[in-house]
This record gives C-alpha cells, sequence and structure tokens, in this order.
C-alpha cells in the first residue's frame, strides 16, 4: 500500500494509522501481552502513525506506549524509530500556563521520549481553543516547538462548522482530527470545510466514535 505524504512537512505516512485508544483490556485494564502483539505486528506490516492522548485508558496508554517504544526489534534498531508518534494536550484540564508545560513533560517522560512528532490540542472547539490562547497557549506551542520538545502541531475538533475557519486560520496547524466534520448532515458545509484544509495543504483525518 502507498504511503500518503505530509505536504507541511514530507513525512511518508502509512494510509491506516493505529489509535491506542482502542488498546486491547483485560479486567478494566490495558491487556498488555495482547495490545503489545498487534502494535509490534502493526509495525512490521507497514503502519508507522501511532496515536495516543493523556486520558486514554484512564492515562495509562501514554506509559503503556513507552514501554513498547523501548524495545527493539531483530536488527536492534528502537521501535520508536520506526513510527510517527502523536498523542494530545488534555484542553479541558488545563487551569494555567504552567499546566501545559506540566502536561507536556509528563507525557514525555511516560512515553519515554524526547520528542512528540505530532501534537494535538485534544477536544476543542472555538470559544475552548480562545479560553487557551488566554493562558498563552500559542506561545506554549510554540516555545515547545523550539526547544525541539514536539515537531507538528494539531487539534482535534469537536465543535460547530461555523467556527471551523476562525479557528484553523488563528494559527499555524499542520494537522486536524474531528469525528464531528466527518458527520455534517449537510453535505455543502462538508465540502467547504475540507476545501478550506486543503488550501491552507492542512492534513485532515477523522473517525467514527
Amino acid at each position: 500500500m502507498n504511503k500518503r505524504i505530509v505536504k507541511r512537512n514530507g513525512d511518508e505516512l502509512f494510509p491506516l494509522g493505529l489509535g491506542a485508544v482502542r488498546l486491547a483490556t483485560k479486567n478494566n485494564s490495558i491487556d498488555k501481552e495482547v495490545s503489545k502483539e498487534y502494535i509490534l505486528y502493526a509495525i512490521e506490516n507497514g503502519v508507522n502513525f501511532i496515536d495516543t492522548a493523556y486520558v486514554y485508558h484512564g492515562g495509562e496508554s501514554e506509559r503503556f506506549l513507552g514501554d513498547i517504544l523501548s524495545l527493539t526489534d531483530s536488527e536492534g534498531v528502537k521501535y520508536r524509530n520506526r513510527f510517527k508518534l502523536s498523542t494530545k494536550l488534555p484542553s479541558w484540564m488545563v487551569r494555567s500556563r504552567e499546566d501545559m508545560d506540566a502536561f507536556l513533560n509528563e507525557q514525555l517522560r511516560k512515553l519515554k521520549t524526547d520528542v512528540i512528532d505530532y501534537y494535538f490540542i485534544h477536544n476543542v472547539d472555538f470559544s475552548s481553543i480562545l479560553r487557551l490562547k488566554e493562558l498563552g497557549l500559542y506561545e506554549f506551542l510554540e516555545k515547545a516547538r523550539v526547544d525541539g520538545k514536539i515537531n507538528n502541531i494539531g487539534f482535534s475538533y469537536h465543535g460547530s462548522p461555523n467556527e471551523f475557519k476562525d479557528l484553523i486560520d488563528d494559527f499555524d496547524w499542520v494537522w486536524f482530527l474531528s469525528s464531528t466534520i466527518i458527520q455534517m448532515s449537510i453535505l455543502r458545509q462538508e465540502l467547504e470545510a475540507f476545501n478550506m484544509l486543503m488550501k491552507r495543504t492542512l492534513q485532515y483525518s477523522s473517525w467514527n466514535l
């Protein structure tokens, strides 16, 4: 299967990514053996984008992935070097600029990595972005990128299509995730949103929850 190129940075990604929100579970916890097996199977078969978030699996998804990242393959190459890693800032839990740094640093420790390839602002609409902006969100993101802690910045959108254009125009985003846009009942609105993304070469992916 041909890889897709992220126009903003040249990354070549397998068309299907692996979402760590759906890890196998046992007794209400991550089934580590089963989950490890299918994550490594995915990587060995070409998947090179893995997404997680601070809150997935009660906060244990990132920690579990960090353990996988530190493993090496049969040629001695760390699995971390074989895929792009994505995680998300829990926007609704942020109350200060200091919280942003604390969350990111904790995520880096749990994931056992020096850099997050794609860092998303999780579950936002335009009003929540404005609240975070007043707390210093954009300054935080730029500093984290300059410091080499994150490479690319995006957001996962759960708001109104009417505010979508304002949000994508408000910052230098690279990627957009949505479970909302894909479910718009009016096709015209969906196409308009998609065309806005294409004009700004903003990467777009969606899921159906």
